[in-house]
């Protein structure tokens, strides 16, 4: 390791970093007084349009919150603790609005939950509820597919709902408004108890999680990552730039670099360039890159960043992905044994892989997901539940990348959708939450998107 790298290393103790981690976000929170007026403003808009489905998307991003953990055995000897009710409680009451304004014929969503390419994830989960047939845990399989049978009709009832690409926008800001003030809350929690959301970790010495709710560090990367791509693509895409961005991606980046989560920081760089490629930035493209190359070859700045990179793991802790490699293996020989069927939806990470016991995973044995989107549909479902989520994010990619939307705001949003899309892809190779978890907003807003592109929903120019 270099000597710049080292002195890095030996400068930051553990003192040191918490001081700086708490200095980070005294920074963010302090801040963002600066731009208060400007995201009032944009708040209150926001607020001003506001109707019942916005409400329902609210209800189901804080039924996702969790306060709690809990391993296996408690979950079997106690099924249904209170916050096991709670969010329960919050996703039955969408289900409730939903059937009301559908048997009264307010909102007609049948049909856009059959359109296509929805319809792939409403078979996904179809084949979810079906597998309670063979799953080894019935309740459990049947309870999470029906939630996420909700999540996909409440995007049905949106698309039944909206008559132009403006008012779908709302959605893209409703998502990324509470995906902000979870990012910030973090920070917040970061000042007042930093003994229980930081943890001395890798070249850094810090990485940041939530404490209440709780949120995993890659999570923060991610919110980090999805935000920074968000406000980096509306300020490639406006006339002209707004503080508001310039805060979110400022405070973005260093939550990103803060929560020191791999898979987050590689998915943001690939989806920035991919901006930088769709709204033809070459000059942006051609200078960063003749900069980094520069960085890299005349100073230590290559050391450090593979330092950062690695987090102070050691070569089989790298090499094995922090243990999902023995995981992704594990899961491989259930699969194999059950290929077409698989052990029923949502039950097999939870249940199979404990008995599995896979080598140096997590500490306690508590697995709550094969770290894969792709590997968690094959647990579930086998091929019969895969194959329509392959499809339905396939149909997606197409879309949005071969529309020609004619309005500025329409051809906006689609360079948004599909940088954002691309950091969900590549975090699905990481994680199981992306797509197939309860409520995958950040999925389902582009899947909805995706539908509206294929209808050739139009806004006026005046409005963009």
């Amino acid at each position: 390791m270099s000597s710049l790298a080292g002195f890095f290393i030996g400068a930051l103790d553990s003192s040191a970093t918490r001081l700086l981690a708490g200095l980070a976000g005294s920074t963010v929170v302090v801040s963002s007084i600066v731009v208060i007026p400007e995201l009032w403003r944009k708040l209150r808009h926001l607020l001003s349009q506001i109707r019942w489905w916005h409400v329902c998307c609210v209800l189901l991003f804080l039924s996702a919150l969790i306060f709690r953990v809990r391993d296996i055995e408690t979950i079997e000897n106690n099924l249904l603790d209170i916050w096991t009710i709670y969010r329960a409680g919050l996703v039955a009451i969408v289900a409730f609005v939903l059937i009301t304004r559908l048997i009264s014929g307010q909102t007609n969503w049948l049909q856009y939950l059959f359109a296509d390419p929805v319809v792939w994830f409403t078979g996904f989960g179809i084949v979810g509820v079906f597998s309670t047939l063979w799953s080894v845990q019935p309740f459990w399989t049947l309870y999470k597919s029906v939630e996420y049978l909700v999540d996909v009709a409440l995007l049905a009832s949106i698309l039944a709902s909206v008559r132009s690409a403006h008012e779908y926008k709302t959605f893209f800001d409703l998502v990324w408004t509470l995906y902000g003030t979870l990012m910030v809350s973090v920070w917040i929690q970061v000042i007042v108890w930093p003994s229980q959301t930081i943890t001395a970790v890798g070249l850094l010495g810090v990485q940041i999680h939530g404490f209440i709710p709780l949120v995993d560090a890659n999570v923060v990367g991610q919110l980090g990552a999805t935000l920074g791509v968000v406000s980096v693509s509306r300020m490639l895409t406006r006339y002209r730039t707004e503080r508001t961005y310039l805060f979110v991606f400022a405070v973005s980046m260093v939550t990103l670099v803060f929560a020191q989560s791999r898979s987050p920081i590689v998915a943001f760089l690939l989806a920035t360039l991919l901006l930088l490629v769709l709204s033809r930035r070459l000059g942006i493209l051609g200078f960063l890159t003749i900069a980094l190359f520069l960085l890299l070859t005349v100073t230590n700045l290559g050391d450090v960043l593979w330092a950062y990179f690695r987090r102070g793991q050691s070569d089989r802790q790298f090499a094995t992905l922090t243990g999902r490699v023995y995981l992704w293996n594990v899961s491989w020989s259930l699969i194999t044994d059950r290929p077409l069927l698989g052990y029923g939806a949502y039950a097999a990470t939870r249940f199979m892989l404990r008995m599995a016991k896979p080598e140096n995973v997590y500490v306690g044995g508590l697995i709550s997901g094969a770290d894969n989107a792709f590997v968690e549909a094959l647990l579930g479902g086998g091929m019969l539940g895969a194959t329509p989520l392959l499809v339905g994010i396939a149909r997606t990619v197409w879309i949005l990348w071969k529309s020609k939307p004619t309005s500025n705001l329409c051809q906006s949003l689609r360079t948004e959708a599909t940088a954002v899309f691309t950091v969900l892809l590549i975090r699905s190779m990481f994680t199981a939450g992306m797509f197939v978890w309860h409520p995958a907003l950040d999925s389902l807003l582009i899947l909805g998107f995706a539908t509206l592109l294929r209808r050739g929903i139009q806004v006026p120019e005046e409005v963009c």
